[in-house]
């Protein structure tokens, strides 16, 4: 059995409880789970502005990744799959047979929510790219090189010829910019 850290406070440490999961240590994705899913849960809450969808979907994306374990690559940036895997579960829940039947009983109201459902995803994507537009341009292009390109803390670090730290804390930057945007943007369009 793999011995799994309380605190995953750095990229090795969560790069051994990955490569745990994905040898099958129920051990490691538990502490997986644990430091992922409220982040993961308060994204799609947010997101999805309801408190059961984000439940739903949190607890159907970690299902997927224990029965996926084996293709986790823990050399890459778990977070970003992470929240890329959200997006995609949201967008698919949105246009699943599912939610369309939970309306079919009035259609018209069915069509409004599937019509605002897309038009919340579209209107998230709008705010994420208003607020990496609005960030000074060296944290743009490190936000870039982790979420559009892949890069891993340290490469970009090397590309930039930056140290891992200052990497990181622009990537801190980036995310807390972005939530602090989608939330002043939708409050607004309330």
């Amino acid at each position: 059995m793999t011995v799994v850290p309380d605190n995953m406070t750095n990229e090795d440490e969560l790069s051994s409880v990955l490569e745990a999961v994905k040898n099958g240590d129920a051990e490691a994705f538990h502490r997986l789970y644990i430091q992922f899913a409220s982040p993961l849960y308060k994204f799609l809450a947010l997101i999805s502005r309801s408190t059961t969808v984000a439940e739903e979907l949190t607890q159907h994306i970690f299902a997927q990744i224990w029965i996926e374990r084996n293709r986790i690559d823990p050399q890459k940036h778990f977070e970003r799959y992470l929240f890329t895997r959200a997006k995609h579960a949201l967008s698919n829940y949105y246009r699943s047979k599912k939610v369309r039947d939970m309306h079919a009983s009035n259609l018209t109201q069915g069509e409004e929510n599937a019509a605002d459902a897309n038009m919340i995803v579209k209107e998230t994507e709008k705010y994420i790219s208003m607020a990496i537009k609005s960030m000074p341009r060296q944290r743009q292009r490190i936000f870039e090189y982790s979420y559009e390109d892949g890069l891993s803390t340290e490469e970009i670090a090397q590309r930039l010829q930056i140290s891992k730290q200052a990497v990181e804390k622009q990537i801190s930057y980036a995310r807390r910019h972005i939530r602090i945007l989608i939330a002043q943007l939708s409050g607004e369009n309330r």
